[in-house]
């Protein structure tokens, strides 16, 4: 059964990708989908993907670049290699007898796959692949004739049927289960389950559908450029288990942070300013829950004041340790009392074991800190750009933190027998220290300031420096650049960010390529075939690669994820969509 499954389903991919945009279809695949529904899987098609891909200004400069190649070069290197997978592509069309350009066709289509109840005639769970037809329903029936010829060639009995009013075809496969294909409204449908089919029909006629029966159309309202998508409706599983739970499983997900897990949706995407990327885990608890609690809260960005716009990846986010340490002991609370007297015992002796002193004491040194931290690289504009290391850490209780410092320093001067130095930089007292790197014959200078803003690290002197003398309103700051005033709106209430600005980088980093790689590729030109007048130029090059950006945010309804720029996943879904188009478009092509 399982290889027959094999077989039969062997044709869903032709739905999950595309070529040729077909015109759009009476009915979205999602409105087609029964409440009934467990999980579905949509791409929306090569076509999409080679759009948004000729849109993007990335691909312009990899363009301007093949062209800059010479003709031979290109027929030599380039041509071979993309011939050789088109023609393992040809091989394994042609022994089913699918024509490439019908191959296309099919994929030029948007399309789902839905998973829904088991079925007893299904001998399984209901399956049901949709197919967004739009002009390309010859090629489809097409295809779908040599799935069902080779079913009927295994043994497969064919018939035609009438479903609630619509005319389907039927086979009854070898293995048992039937097979129905038919359309159904704009779609052509292809599924397992009768009884599955009888519900996608009656949605058709006004019952409920799975968009308005869960989340789903809400998280698909926030990816409305998501070339592909996954929902899958935990709920449906997880709330039948409440009446089973102990009583006090309520309060035990508030405590852990985990209960309910409500859906889980991932779309990636693409425009023309990159990909776009979401995800979202609906895991229900409290905020201040044990698995939440450390990353909960929201982002401060006020350190991008005192950065430089050389910055070229920006990190922050809310480090909630307290609020953790907190959780453990709302967790043990609810245990049975003999365990919660020796989990207080154990921690108190391993932290006197381990760390030296009490919990008390420990824990005073924890909330010392804030929950704001925040990390800078950057690049120094000189001749050879050297990376530069920020960080900021939110600090509550200054005297402790000293104290922590002093402790530190001494360490460090026992172990490495540096000496730590005092500057005065603007009325912040800044310490360093020189550690030599045994063998490299290099050292660095690890330097801190503990300020109002809190307590500043660095890699090396002179960053902190200019960290220190940097007015928070200065124009030259990274909080002033448009890239990251824009960001600041994007992400308000996020609990933390990931900002890379690569364009920032190919400006600052291009003059060292220029002095480094120029000369050799020249020097190899002719083995190369090209030099360096063919690369792209710094202001192109950092056009196209602008910035990309994570961001997530953790709250009670569970953890949201979403990521924008050339760095995401839909960036890279895009571009292997492009791919099999085109190695499809040459399939189609090839004369014998």
């Amino acid at each position: 059964m399982a290889n027959l499954l094999q077989r039969l389903f062997c044709f869903a991919p032709l739905g999950l990708l595309t070529a040729q945009a077909p015109p759009p279809v009476p009915v979205a695949i999602e409105d087609l989908l029964p409440a009934s529904t467990y999980a579905v899987m949509r791409f929306e098609g090569l076509a999409a993907c080679s759009d948004v891909v000729q849109s993007m200004p990335l691909t312009a400069v990899v363009e301007a670049f093949v062209e800059r190649l010479p003709a031979r070069l290109r027929a030599e290197r380039l041509e071979p290699g993309i011939e050789h997978v088109a023609a393992g592509v040809r091989r394994a069309l042609r022994g089913p007898g699918l024509a490439p350009d019908d191959v296309r066709a099919v994929m030029g289509c948007p399309a789902a796959l839905a998973i829904g109840r088991v079925s007893i005639e299904a001998m399984g769970p209901s399956v049901a692949l949709f197919v967004a037809e739009g002009q390309a329903g010859a090629a489809i029936d097409r295809c779908l004739g040599v799935a069902m010829a080779a079913v009927v060639r295994a043994g497969g009995v064919a018939s035609d049927v009438d479903i609630d009013g619509v005319a389907m075809r039927r086979v009854d496969t070898p293995a048992g289960f039937p097979l129905f294909t038919g359309k159904v409204a704009g779609c052509r449908v292809l599924t397992n389950s009768q009884p599955y089919l009888r519900e996608i029909l009656a949605v058709t006629k006004g019952a409920p559908g799975l968009r308005k029966a869960s989340a789903l159309g809400a998280l698909a309202a926030k990816s409305d450029r998501a070339l592909a998508a996954t929902f899958v409706d935990a709920a449906k599983f997880t709330h039948m288990l409440d009446p089973h739970l102990p009583y006090e499983a309520g309060a035990m997900a508030d405590a852990l942070g985990i209960g309910h897990l409500e859906a889980i949706y991932a779309a990636v995407g693409a425009g023309q300013d990159g990909g776009g990327d979401t995800l979202h885990l609906g895991l229900r608890g409290s905020s201040r829950g044990l698995a939440k609690a450390l990353f909960a809260g929201h982002a401060d960005l006020a350190f991008a004041k005192r950065c430089s716009n050389n910055t070229v990846l920006f990190v922050a986010g809310n480090v909630d340790v307290p609020a953790f340490v907190d959780a453990v002991p709302a967790l043990v609370a609810l245990l049975p009392l003999p365990a919660q007297q020796n989990i207080h015992r154990g921690l108190d002796a391993a932290m006197k074991r381990e760390l030296g002193h009490s919990a008390r004491e420990v824990d005073r040194a924890i909330r010392a800190f804030g929950t704001h931290v925040a990390l800078a690289v950057g690049l120094d504009s000189g001749g050879s750009p050297k990376p530069e290391i920020l960080m900021q850490i939110e600090v509550r209780d200054r005297a402790v933190v000293s104290g922590l410092l002093q402790k530190l320093e001494e360490h460090i001067a026992t172990a490495s027998g540096a000496e730590w130095r005092t500057r005065q930089v603007d009325g912040d007292e800044l310490r360093f220290c020189s550690v030599p790197i045994p063998g490299i014959g290099l050292q660095i200078q690890p330097c801190y300031a503990l300020t109002d803003e809190g307590l500043v690290v660095a890699s090396d002197v002179a960053a902190l420096v200019r960290v220190l003398r940097r007015a928070p309103g200065d124009d030259e700051s990274l909080a002033a650049a448009a890239d990251f005033r824009a960001l600041a709106q994007e992400i308000d209430g996020a609990s933390g960010v990931v900002h890379v600005r690569a364009a920032r980088a190919v400006e600052l980093g291009w003059p060292l390529v220029e002095r480094w790689l120029y000369p050799r590729l020249d020097e190899q030109a002719a083995r190369l075939g090209f030099g360096s007048d063919a690369l792209p130029d710094s202001a192109s090059l950092a056009a196209a690669v602008g910035t990309s950006t994570l961001a997530w945010r953790v709250g009670d309804d569970g953890v949201d994820l979403r990521a924008r720029g050339v760095l995401t996943l839909g960036s890279f879904v895009a571009a292997l969509g492009w791919g099999a188009d085109e190695v499809l478009r040459r399939c189609g092509e090839t004369v014998y």
